[in-house]
Order: C-alpha cells, then sequence, then structure tokens
C-alpha cells in the first residue's frame, strides 16, 4: 500500500501510513531492489512526496538499496535535481 501511495504521488495516503507504521520509513519496499520509500519517490521525481519524506523525523538519506545507492545517487542517477539540492 506504501508503494502504491508513494507511485499515485498521495502525499496524505502516505503520510497516514508512515504514521501508522513509523517501521516502514527507513525499511526495503520491496525485495526486487530494496528502494526505500525515499529513493521511490525520489526516482517517480515527486518533489512534494521528498519534502515530506526528508523532513520526517528519523528517514535515513544514507540508506542503501541492493544496488548499493543512497538516496544521493538514486536522485544522481535519475536526473532529480530538486531532490539533489
Amino acid at each position: 500500500l506504501l508503494i502504491q501511495s508513494i507511485n499515485n504521488g498521495n502525499v496524505n495516503q502516505m503520510r497516514d501510513l508512515l504514521d501508522a507504521s513509523p517501521e516502514l520509513l527507513n525499511a526495503p519496499l520491496d525485495k526486487a531492489n530494496g528502494m526505500s520509500a525515499l529513493q521511490l519517490a525520489i526516482k517517480i521525481q515527486n518533489p512534494k512526496l521528498v519534502d515530506e519524506l526528508l523532513n520526517r523525523p528519523g528517514v535515513n538519506v544514507n540508506y542503501k538499496n541492493s544496488q548499493g545507492a543512497s538516496a544521493l545517487r538514486v536522485a544522481v542517477s535519475h536526473n532529480n535535481v530538486h531532490a539533489v539540492r
């Protein structure tokens, strides 16, 4: 459900899900690539989601997915200038 809310750009639903289950903030969202919520929001280039996630207490910007990429590396590889700033 968290993946869906991020892919749909639904900030309110994402916020509600993370409020109810804060452990999902830095957890891998799927087994295929192990991206965190922040990395997925960066990948789909949704600045509202990225800002919301970056402002959440405890967000791990250094979390590495299964390819060893951090949020910054995901941002650079997807040309997401907003997230790099």
